[in-house]
């Protein structure tokens, strides 16, 4: 518990995934964040995290560089940290 606020982290869950059961699983973390429960999602798939998250906390070598929303403003910077070019989300 965080302030009273449920915590619950999923590592890598689209792992192995499918683009079907990819949204699935991003439309049951809505949910649980409607539900008022604070997600952490550790991921490299840059199509969950635009159809899942509000921010992108990038973590390296022990420090955290980034502090992204994730808004059509910071897409350029999104697409630099996941490594994708343009184009290439669905």
């Amino acid at each position: 518990m965080i302030c009273g606020k449920d915590l619950l982290i999923f590592d890598e869950p689209t792992s192995g995934l499918d683009f079907d059961s990819m949204t699935q699983v991003a439309g049951l973390i809505r949910r649980l964040s409607d539900m008022g429960k604070v997600i952490f999602i550790v991921t490299h798939d840059f199509e969950f995290v635009c159809r899942t998250c509000s921010r992108v906390l990038h973590f390296d070598e022990g420090k955290m560089p980034d502090d992204v929303p994730v808004t059509m403003d910071a897409l350029p910077k999104l697409r630099e940290l996941f490594s994708v070019s343009e184009g290439k989300e669905r």
